[in-house]
């Protein structure tokens, strides 16, 4: 998958971006708490809605989900 214009030099700084969005917080909590969950994206949107009610279900379309997760396995924060 493509990284995004990121230079794969830039480890710290592509994982310091990845962290600033607020949704994408919420799954490397979700991640968190349970290493074997599926990252699949109707599994992540799911997931997101049930245990973070904040989270509007407009943010979880499948497309978003999608970016969200490439970047934070382009940022080497999850597996992939």
């Amino acid at each position: 998958m493509a990284r995004y214009g990121r230079d794969r030099g830039r480890i710290e700084a592509d994982q310091t971006q990845a962290k600033e969005h607020a949704l994408r917080k919420k799954i490397l909590a979700l991640f968190t708490w349970d290493t074997r969950r599926p990252l699949d994206c109707e599994t992540v949107a799911a997931d997101l809605i049930e245990t973070f009610p904040e989270v509007d279900p407009g943010e979880t379309k499948p497309g978003q989900i999608n970016y969200h997760l490439a970047v934070l396995k382009d940022a080497q924060l999850l597996p992939g």
